[in-house]
């Protein structure tokens, strides 16, 4: 085999050669039609924003009452105006509801509606005319605690105005009138109102409803002098006026079930079958004991909560708190007195007899068994001696015999 030697022309001439076929190979792929990606459309520009001809004049904030809140409702009143030449279309709404400090709750419902000409809301207006005005009336109704909402209002889905709600905190400084003001107590007798002082400090008056708790059962106080409001029946609660730099005196019957003593029966049937089932009438008279010697210790806790005439309860409103060491005394300090004395002299009564009976029958028996064992001594020692003694020895100590022989046998 013949092998032509590669010289520097040569090796050029390669180059060359191999150069101009990758450039003719990538001009004829070039040159190829492919597939061709689809053309896309041009976008279409969102359609343009029609400013409103609608205007809102009035104040835009709702601020709460802090002492009834929004509980059965508290509204805004705002004048539509519509500048345009042609007739708005109504249909009112809101968007979402943001609040200062962030991220607090809104338990309340917004409603937005019309009024008609003589202010009552009417939903069947549905169009405002041209050059013409109405009012509208932004309501909320829920409870809600302390802070800023804003509500934006839309009509027809386009921005109509932002409501800002405001709830304001509640300057609410009272005080209990006690000996002990970091651990006051309070004692309740059975069947007597029991009375308390609360003192305002303040520079506000308020209107307040107070109740008080204890194991779990709550009664409502009253004023010592009358109510603001006229409560209907006895658990209804009782407003009363606090003005301000002053005090109020609030009083409150316990119920009974605050002293957990077992009824007493109101029917002869019932008095006849609580006696013959030992555990009624003895938990009734263990109880009743328990009560003469010692009072009851529970803890309680004094609600006072801001109120109206309008709304005398609301979850709302602001409350205080105090908790009040309770006393309960089932019976007066003469009947405690009386009964424990009563009971002590039974008991004093009732152990000296028994020592009496147990001194007198205790030393009788040790003696018979003393003279018991005596006599049957001796009776052993009689037994003991010979038959052959003489007669005169004998009777006597037979007679002896006879004796402890019916000692032994006697009770």
């Amino acid at each position: 085999m013949h092998f032509i030697p590669l010289t520097a022309r040569r090796l050029r001439n390669f180059s060359v050669l191999l150069f101009v076929v990758l450039l003719a190979a990538l001009t004829y792929c070039q040159s190829t039609p492919g597939p061709q990606p689809a053309q896309q459309k041009p976008a279409k520009p969102a359609p343009p924003t029609t400013p409103s001809s609608l205007q809102v004049e009035g104040d835009k904030t709702l601020t709460l009452d802090p002492v009834c809140n929004a509980c059965k409702g508290a509204s805004l009143d705002l004048k539509l105006r519509n500048d345009g030449a042609q007739a708005v279309p109504l249909s009112f709404s809101h968007g979402p509801i943001t609040s200062t400090p962030a991220n607090k709750p809104f338990p309340a419902e917004v409603e937005v509606v019309p009024l008609d000409s003589s202010g009552k809301p009417d939903a069947t207006i549905t169009s405002l005319k041209a050059h013409d005005s109405m009012t509208v009336r932004f309501r909320v109704t829920g409870v809600m605690g302390e802070a800023e909402w804003t509500v934006p209002v839309y009509n027809q889905g386009q921005s109509l105005v932002d409501i800002k709600i405001v709830n304001p905190k509640a300057d609410f400084a009272l005080k209990l009138d006690s000996a002990l003001p970091e651990n006051p107590e309070l004692s309740f007798e059975r069947g007597k109102p029991t009375t308390l002082l609360l003192r305002n400090d303040g520079d506000t008056g308020y209107s307040v409803v107070a109740s008080y708790t204890v194991n779990g059962r709550t009664a409502n106080l009253s004023s010592a002098k009358a109510c603001e409001n006229a409560p209907a029946k006895a658990s209804d609660p009782c407003l009363v006026k606090i003005p301000a730099h002053g005090s109020v005196l609030l009083q409150l019957a316990p119920p009974e079930d605050w002293f957990n003593l077992p009824g007493t029966p109101d029917s002869w049937w019932k008095v006849w079958t609580w006696f013959t089932h030992p555990f009624g009438w003895s938990t009734w008279a263990l109880s009743r004991i328990g009560a003469l010697l010692k009072d009851q210790a529970a803890p309680g806790i004094l609600q006072v909560q801001m109120a109206s005439s309008i709304c005398a309860v609301d979850l709302g409103a602001p409350v205080l708190s105090f908790k009040i060491n309770t006393h309960l005394a089932a019976f007066s300090k003469d009947g405690e007195s009386l009964g424990g004395t009563t009971i002590i002299a039974f008991v004093l009564l009732l152990g000296g007899t028994l020592s009496l009976l147990l001194n007198f029958f205790l030393p009788m028996q040790a003696r018979r068994r003393r003279l018991r064992t005596a006599l049957q001594q001796a009776g052993r020692k009689v037994s003991d001696l010979s038959m052959e003694l003489d007669s005169r020895v004998r009777v006597p100590v037979g007679v002896e015999t006879t004796t402890s022989g019916a000692a032994h046998q006697g009770p």
